[in-house]
């Protein structure tokens, strides 16, 4: 089950496996792949969401983030691969 929040620009993903943010809509009719700038994990009981980024032949992570935690501005938040989170996503796997 997936719903876009088209309200404050917020997308939240429940139960999907692998969604890709290609699918989901921000308010401007863009899609949320390479547009996701905080995140906030409303998940409960430790688990961990992964966050992953398309580079030509796969998917790369960015990094992770445990349930109940957040990162509000992802440009200065360091990605595993280098660089930062900021407009990378393209992918998230929700555990």
């Amino acid at each position: 089950m997936a719903a876009h929040l088209p309200r404050r620009g917020q997308a939240r993903l429940l139960l999907l496996q692998h969604p890709d943010l290609g699918n989901y809509y921000i308010s401007s009719g863009n899609s949320w792949r390479d547009d996701v700038s905080s995140i906030w994990n409303h998940q409960t009981g430790g688990v961990v969401s992964y966050f992953y980024d398309w580079k030509g032949l796969g998917y790369v992570r960015v990094g992770s983030l445990s349930a109940g935690n957040y990162l509000q501005d992802l440009t200065r938040d360091r990605a595993a691969d280098g660089g930062n989170w900021n407009d990378r996503i393209d992918q998230v796997s929700v555990c």
